[in-house]
């Protein structure tokens, strides 16, 4: 999957529905509380059906995550998409891309891993 295509996809869902709205407003101007915030913002991209993904398009976005090239705001969208995911290839790249994420992702992708381990405990 392109960075192109992933973004056309998710447009795609959500255009049969309307995602989830979240309005966060952080104080402190430090990383950690900037990423935070973004990353609860970040679920305005999930659609209503986003747990119907499936798993060999859970595995192609999880890629995007891995590659160069790829913006740091597509790295986020995958991520906060993998993080509602209860399956285990979503799990599994959550925790793979945690071992060495892009530098200005570590929270985020922390955040991320860390929801998708509580969807995954079902």
């Amino acid at each position: 999957m392109t960075e192109s295509k992933f973004w056309n996809f998710l447009q795609k869902q959500k255009s049969d529905c309307p995602g989830k709205i979240y309005a966060v407003s952080i104080q402190n101007g430090d990383l950690a509380s900037s990423q935070a915030g973004e990353y609860l913002t970040g679920h305005a991209l999930l659609p209503e059906n986003y747990d119907k993904i499936s798993l060999s398009e859970v595995d192609e976005m999880g890629k995007l995550l891995f590659m160069d090239n790829i913006a740091a705001k597509t790295k986020e969208a995958v991520l906060i998409l993998l993080a509602h995911l209860p399956n285990r290839t979503a799990l599994s790249i959550l925790s793979k891309y945690c071992e060495n994420p892009d530098q200005n992702l570590e929270i985020f992708a922390k955040m991320a891993l860390e929801e998708c381990k509580i969807w995954n405990e079902a």
